[in-house]
This record gives C-alpha cells, structure tokens and sequence, in this order.
C-alpha cells in the first residue's frame, strides 16, 4: 500500500489523497510521487534554489530523497543553479524553535538563526566565515 502522508493536516489536498488512495497507482506497482516545497527564486538576478522543509524535526523519506536528488542532478547544469537545501524546524515555523539547514551535496547540517536563514534566502548562501565557506562551497 502506498504510504501515507505524516502530518498530513499541514500538507495535503485532496489530488494528493487520491493519489496515494487509488489503487490503480499504488506503490507496489513502482509509483512513487512526491512534491517540490520550494523553488526560491530572484527573477532578477536569475539565481534560484530548491528548498524542501520539514517541520517538528521529520525528515526527509529514502524515497523523495531519492526522487528530488534526481531533479537537483538535471538542475547543476543550470549556472544560476544554486542548490538543494533542507529547511528543517524543531517546531513548526523558523519563529517557534530550532531551525537546521542541510546542504543537501554534502549533507552537512547546521543549526542556523533566524537572521542566518533571512541572509541565506536573500544572498544564496550563508554570512561568510570558514564553516560557512566549506558548507556552500559549490558557489
């Protein structure tokens, strides 16, 4: 049976459910879907980003890591390309607790603020110090 959606109230629409309830389409038979949470774009520079966010400290599932890794490959052609990141909060919202960023080329994670995270989404990386410079070393 094709797996269910957690935290289902925050993320779901009624194609989803139908989806992943019809038979037709179910796992078993090698279907597997998953959704893009972001693509963060400056459509004045050009510059964007794919963001996947998970909230109340999830992660993300063998199988959308293996689905959205496969579009992040296709994206690096791409030279206004600038990553795949993992937005992940310890509760539901980066104003309500803990907020991790994860590269997702290198799998480094690291916790962030509030600031950092503005920063991030605004210049395509973080402020730079060395950790920081490592961490994002593809741009």
């Amino acid at each position: 049976m094709t797996r269910q959606l957690e935290n289902s109230k925050y993320f779901t629409t009624k194609f989803a459910n139908w989806l992943r309830q019809n038979e037709a389409l179910d796992s078993k038979k090698g279907f597997t879907c998953s959704d893009i949470d972001f693509i963060w774009t400056n459509y004045k520079t050009g510059k964007f980003m794919m963001l996947e966010e998970k909230c109340l400290n999830s992660k993300i599932g063998f199988a959308q890591d293996k689905i959205l890794n496969r579009v992040h490959e296709c994206l690096k052609t791409d030279k206004n390309y600038m990553g795949f990141y993992f937005i992940q909060f310890s509760n539901e919202s980066p104003e309500d607790g803990l907020i991790f960023l994860t590269n997702m080329d290198t799998r480094i994670k690291k916790q962030v603020t509030i600031e950092e995270l503005t920063f991030f989404l605004e210049k395509f990386r973080l402020p730079t110090d060395q950790f920081e410079l490592d961490f994002f070393a593809n741009f």
